[in-house]
């Protein structure tokens, strides 16, 4: 019986991991780099909107071969939020960091996403990417996938356009209003 409690014990702790969630990164950014080392970028995959209301996420490669993402967070909140962090609703975010509204790293990853190369990889080339230190451009090349760029371009696009925007820096200042305190309406 004690046994078969320690194995249960053991699969608990190999699932949910040990450290708290605010520990956990995402395998993506485990590589330490910030903005002022990423001169270009490769998007390789998007993560789309994911359904939390809105987020969209690109995943890239910087020309020295390093991994980093770019975020814009929802624009709703059903419930409280912080303002000024990195989970505020429509803040953009470098590596999980937030970028201040109207600042030199705003323009920055403005203007890595403005001169970012695509090549879609998709999920499965991806998880490949994820295990290398390095990521020269023929990795990249082997693991093109068929499929167009197109909503990657869009995405990249949506991010640019919105950060760019007076609502945007209006949301950075102020916050929106819960939808609870509006009667459901943004």
């Amino acid at each position: 019986m004690i046994r078969i409690s320690i194995i249960a014990v053991v699969c608990a702790i190999a699932t949910v991991g040990c450290t708290p969630e605010a520990e956990r990164r995402d395998p993506w950014l485990s590589q330490v780099l910030t903005l002022e080392d990423t001169s270009a970028i490769t998007i390789v995959i998007d993560g789309g909107f994911i359904q939390d209301g809105g987020t969209i996420e690109l995943y890239a490669v910087t020309k020295s071969g390093r991994r980093c993402s770019i975020r814009l967070n929802q624009h709703t909140f059903f419930e409280g939020y912080r303002l000024n962090a990195a989970d505020s609703p429509g803040r953009l975010c470098f590596n999980d960091r937030l970028i201040g509204v109207r600042s030199a790293d705003e323009q920055k990853v403005l203007g890595l996403l403005g001169k970012a190369e695509f090549v879609a990889v998709g999920i499965k080339g991806m998880r490949q990417l994820i295990d290398l230190e390095i990521i020269e451009t023929a990795h990249l090349q082997s693991l093109a996938s068929d499929s167009s760029n197109s909503d990657m371009r869009y995405f990249r696009d949506s991010i640019v356009d919105y950060v760019e925007s007076d609502q945007y820096v209006a949301l950075a200042n102020n916050g929106i209003p819960l939808l609870a305190e509006t009667g459901g309406e943004p």
